[in-house]
């Protein structure tokens, strides 16, 4: 029996090489999503386009109410609520993956001027908010901006969920956390497969592109009218995707298909035809006479006492030696 077994080859390097290699090829795949997702999910920036004065973007500082609110996990984070002469509803204002809310500030006035309330705000690691963008983090902060717009908000106007490229991929998530009267998607993908096939058709890119943030599967469950708008000569974001998530939608569909619109031009371009679907879109829900019941709507939202217990000494410590930040000062990265 001894030399049966002093005979017998040992199988520990052949296993030993299969384990390296099946951690080499997983952190090869995590590699790339992750390549993948910072080169193309997000690109914040702490600087305004022009400034923080909304008067640079045509909207009048005097209907401006700079807002503070905190994310679950203790994020501070900024934002602009910005109230119309008239309103008809209140929409709650996903932006892009780009910038801050100053770069979707110059299609405020047009709302503005249509009625419509706007509550714009900055994610984690955008603008003013505290922090560094991620998947789940964008998600908590646009829960946590739906329980402040419930705050803000007159409570007889209907609530919109707006949401442009990135940010309509967000409002589809956020939609199943909070409910909304309606919902606009501006300029929004199907899913991150798709994207990274689009982007990389020559790359397989799209086998690691990830699961998060499937439109195709979140418009499904969405229960309220949804305008879909998209230009028809997006190179970012192709129409066809816009075109298939509005065929996906099941209740009180309108699709909004601007000729010659790129990614980042519709409401320079034709702000009248988009806007106008906006009202519309909320002139149907008043006329249906109700408003959503949103008290008691948000599911037990995720609690991380401990890091937001961190966050608020890190900004105390941060503030102290200057006896505390200057009111609507840029807060600083926690």
């Amino acid at each position: 029996m001894l030399d049966r077994l002093l005979s017998k080859p040992s199988r520990r390097p052949a296993s030993l090489t299969l384990v390296l290699a099946g951690g080499l090829i997983a952190a090869g795949v995590e590699g790339a999503r992750i390549l993948f997702r910072n080169l193309n999910l997000f690109r914040p920036s702490r600087r305004p386009i022009s400034s923080w004065n909304p008067a640079d973007y045509g909207i009048d500082p005097a209907c401006v109410s700079e807002v503070s609110f905190e994310s679950a996990d203790g994020h501070l984070l900024h934002g602009w609520y910005c109230r119309a002469a008239e309103p008809v509803a209140s929409l709650l204002y996903c932006h892009g993956n780009t910038g801050n809310l100053t770069n979707s500030a110059p299609a405020i006035p047009g709302l503005l001027a249509a009625g419509l309330n706007v509550f714009s705000f900055d994610y984690r690691g955008y603008g003013r908010s505290t922090g560094i963008p991620t998947i789940s983090g964008l998600i908590e902060d646009s829960i946590a901006a739906a329980e402040e717009h419930e705050k803000v908000r007159p409570n007889d106007l209907p609530s919109i969920l707006f949401g442009y490229s990135l940010g309509g991929a967000v409002a589809l998530q956020l939609s199943h956390h909070w409910r909304f009267d309606g919902l606009v998607l501006q300029s929004t993908f199907t899913n991150l497969r798709e994207m990274a096939r689009h982007r990389y058709p020559r790359i397989g890119i799209h086998y690691v592109a990830g699961g998060e943030f499937d439109g195709m599967a979140a418009i499904g469950r969405v229960e309220v009218p949804t305008v879909v708008v998209h230009g028809t000569d997006d190179k970012t974001v192709p129409s066809w995707m816009g075109e298939r998530l509005f065929e996906a939608c099941h209740h009180g569909r309108e699709l909004v298909l601007v000729d010659g619109g790129a990614h980042t031009n519709l409401f320079a371009i034709d702000p009248d035809r988009v806007v106008a679907s906006i009202r519309r879109l909320a002139l149907r829900i008043r006329s249906w006479g109700r408003v959503a019941e949103t008290s008691g709507a948000l599911p037990a939202r995720a609690r991380y006492p401990v890091r937001k217990g961190l966050r608020r000494l890190i900004r105390a410590l941060r503030r102290a030696p200057e006896g505390g930040a200057a009111q609507g000062a840029p807060v600083t990265q926690a």
